[in-house]
């Protein structure tokens, strides 16, 4: 800038010329960062709508018919008319209690399994007590463990 300046001529009409210039530099300037501004706001603007639009009370609202179901007088009223349409006779019946009359448990139903098929080998293999010690040995890769430094 320093540089710029010492470049500058004396004469008025140059220096009147250059700042005019500056001057329109200046104006265009802001006339940009004006119009950024309102582009910005308008951005804005739309984005608060689309959230009230998305997240605003009327996202909420429950249908007047679906109101209509939750009505509690109505309900009970209805219920009362349901109870006195029964026969007085029936007594209530009782629940269902698992356990028996004594208060001992039900016996439980034993699992329904079907039959292994007739054509599968039968293998009989009996493991043995070497090999068993072997195994706790091992870790989960199969390499021998050292069981004094666990």
């Amino acid at each position: 800038m320093l540089g710029t300046a010492q470049s500058l001529s004396d004469d008025p009409v140059v220096l009147q010329g250059l700042i005019t210039q500056l001057t329109e530099q200046l104006a265009e300037a802001q006339r940009a960062r004006a119009e950024h501004a309102q582009r910005i706001e308008q951005l804005l603007d739309y984005i608060a709508l689309l959230q009230r639009k998305r997240f605003g009370p009327s996202a909420d609202r429950i249908p007047d018919k679906q109101l209509a179901l939750f009505d509690e007088a109505e309900l009970e009223t209805l219920i009362a008319e349901l109870e006195a349409q029964l026969p007085a006779a029936t007594p209530p019946s009782e629940p269902t209690d698992p356990t028996g009359a004594d208060g001992s448990a039900a016996p439980k139903r034993q699992p329904v399994r079907r039959p292994l098929p007739a054509n599968l080998p039968r293998v009989e293999r009996i493991p043995d007590r070497d090999q068993g010690s072997a195994r706790s040995r091992e870790g989960r890769h199969g390499r021998e463990l050292d069981l004094h430094r666990l």
